[in-house]
């Protein structure tokens, strides 16, 4: 019988946040979360200098 090792992130309490069945998948997924939260925060940030230097 094969065991499937299976990569799991967990918050400070304990719980799972998320999970994967690789490990390339989950240093994906995790490098993915991140380059798209950084992506957000700046459209974001944009967004507000935009609009600031219409009223500056």
């Amino acid at each position: 019988m094969e065991t499937k090792t299976r990569y799991t992130m967990v918050n400070k309490r304990g719980e799972e946040i998320y999970h994967s069945n690789s490990f390339l998948g989950f240093i994906g997924s995790t490098i993915l979360v991140y380059f798209m939260t950084f992506f957000a925060i700046m459209f974001f940030a944009m967004i507000l200098c935009g609009i600031g230097s219409i009223f500056s």
